[in-house]
C-alpha cells in the first residue's frame, strides 16, 4: 500500500521539484518534509489540504481513501468514463460534457493487448498524477507521448510498460518523464 509520504514523494517528482524547493513552496524546513516523506512525521490535516491544493489532488486520494480510483483534481470538474465497447455514445460527445480531456490517437500497436491499436482515439484526462498502474499518455526527453501502463518501482523509478511484446518496456527516472494524463476511454478509430 502507498503511503501519505510515498505519493507526497511521486507527485513531488513527477512536478520535477526538488526536495527543497517543495519545502520552501509549503513553507517547511526540508527536513521535516523529508520526515513527512519517509513516514516519520505524520502530516496533520491542515497540512494535508495545502499538499492537496499543491499538487492539485483530492486529500482522500493522499490519504488512500478512494477505491483504486484516480483522484480528483481540486477545484476542477470532470466525468469519468470507464474504458468499455460501449457504443452508444461517441467519445466526441464525451469531450464536451467531460472538462479537462483532450483526445489522442495511437501513433502505433504498443498497446494493442489493450484493444488500442494505431489510429484509435484515446479520450485522455489532463492530469500530471497517475496511480501505480494505470495507463497514460507519457512524453519524455526522447520522444512524442506514447500511451502505456506506468509503474513505479524504488529508488524514484517508473517502468513505463506496453501491451505488445513487440515494444520492450521503458525504465527511467520519476523526473526524466512527463505524464499528461489518464487514458480514461479508447473506442473510436480516427481517420
Amino acid at each position: 500500500m502507498n503511503t501519505i509520504g510515498w505519493k507526497i514523494k511521486n507527485l513531488r517528482e513527477i512536478n520535477r521539484w526538488s526536495q527543497l524547493q517543495l519545502a520552501k513552496k509549503m513553507g517547511l524546513h526540508n527536513s521535516v518534509l523529508s520526515k513527512i516523506e519517509n513516514d516519520i512525521r505524520p502530516v496533520e490535516s491542515e497540512l494535508l489540504g495545502r499538499f492537496a491544493d499543491m499538487f492539485e489532488v483530492s486529500a482522500d486520494y493522499l490519504i488512500g481513501r478512494n477505491t483504486g480510483k484516480s483522484p480528483t483534481q481540486t477545484g476542477k470538474k470532470s466525468t469519468t468514463y470507464p474504458s468499455s465497447e460501449d457504443s452508444s455514445s461517441t467519445i466526441r460527445e464525451k469531450l464536451t460534457v467531460a472538462q479537462d480531456t483532450f483526445l489522442h490517437t495511437a501513433n502505433d500497436d504498443s498497446m494493442i493487448l489493450e484493444g488500442i491499436k494505431q489510429g484509435t482515439g484515446v479520450l485522455v484526462r489532463s492530469q500530471h498524477y497517475i496511480e501505480d498502474g494505470q495507463m497514460a499518455l507519457v512524453s519524455w526527453e526522447e520522444g512524442e507521448a506514447v500511451l502505456r501502463r506506468v509503474f513505479f518501482v524504488g529508488g524514484g523509478q517508473m517502468i513505463l510498460q506496453p501491451a505488445n511484446s513487440a515494444f520492450p518496456p521503458t525504465v527511467m527516472a520519476v523526473h526524466q518523464g512527463k505524464i499528461l494524463g489518464q487514458a480514461i476511454e479508447y473506442t473510436v478509430e480516427v481517420k
